[in-house]
């Protein structure tokens, strides 16, 4: 069952109150009626099974009673996804799966030889829209936490945000390297930043300027991966190894 998402402020004691546009999906779509049990959950972390006892189709509004909940804000790593931002709609693939792979957060950057190029005007109303499909697919996957996606930033923002935890570059010209034997000799702290180049990858100088920060550069293979599919195997990988799922 999707987790409906509710603000932190609608749950009040034993009881929670869903309106706007998820009451609208619950009640029009779900077609859920007093009596019927929701998954909901405040996007940070906490999530409930209720029951509905009051509803409004015409508000929209539903309010229902808790009937268990469990924390998820805790976790041994947090999972940072660094992606030159690629043409068309496949970051808003990306975006999708990043967010069903656990990842808490995704920073979509420009560097130098990217295929797109968009102001900081420009891209505002795209990161509204970014939003909303890591809330959607939340809800679908049934995570209790929102990734977040953050701001447009260039690439020398991009490498200051690196500073912390340990970083894995994807990168076709590194050599041969095993990210899972790479997983268990590097990781020294609880966050793990991964960084993927858009479609053209990375100028020579900005790789130079990547290993300066400690990087741990991995090829995935024989095969070159697109920027929308290399970092979701990677991904899947580090949940597989580290036990995440």
């Amino acid at each position: 069952m999707p987790n409906i998402l509710i603000s932190p402020d609608s749950i009040q004691g034993d009881y929670f109150l869903i309106e706007g546009d998820e009451a609208h999906h619950l009640l029009r779509v779900l077609r859920k009626k007093s009596g019927d049990e929701v998954d909901v959950t405040d996007g940070n972390g906490h999530a409930y099974h209720g029951v509905l006892l009051f509803v409004d189709p015409a508000i929209p509004q539903a309010k229902g009673r808790i009937l268990s909940s469990k924390n998820n804000t805790s976790s041994r790593y947090l999972i940072r996804l660094y992606q030159g931002l690629p043409k068309g709609a496949k970051f808003d693939f990306i975006l999708e799966k990043a967010t069903e792979l656990g990842v808490a957060s995704i920073h979509p950057f420009l560097s130098e030889k990217n295929v797109i190029k968009i102001s900081k005007d420009a891209s505002a109303p795209k990161e509204k829209r970014w939003q909303k499909l890591v809330e959607a697919a939340t809800k679908q996957s049934g995570r209790a936490n929102v990734p977040k996606v953050q701001l447009m930033i260039s690439f020398d923002q991009m490498l200051a945000g690196l500073k912390e935890g340990t970083t894995f570059l994807l990168d076709p010209r590194a050599p041969m390297g095993s990210l899972k034997k790479e997983l268990k000799c590097r990781i020294d702290a609880s966050v793990i930043n991964l960084v993927v180049g858009p479609e053209s990858g990375f100028s020579d100088q900005e790789v130079k300027l990547l290993e300066k920060t400690g990087v741990h550069s991995i090829s995935m293979g024989d095969r070159i991966l697109r920027t929308e599919t290399a970092g979701l195997v990677a991904l899947s990988i580090i949940n597989y190894e580290l036990e995440l799922f």
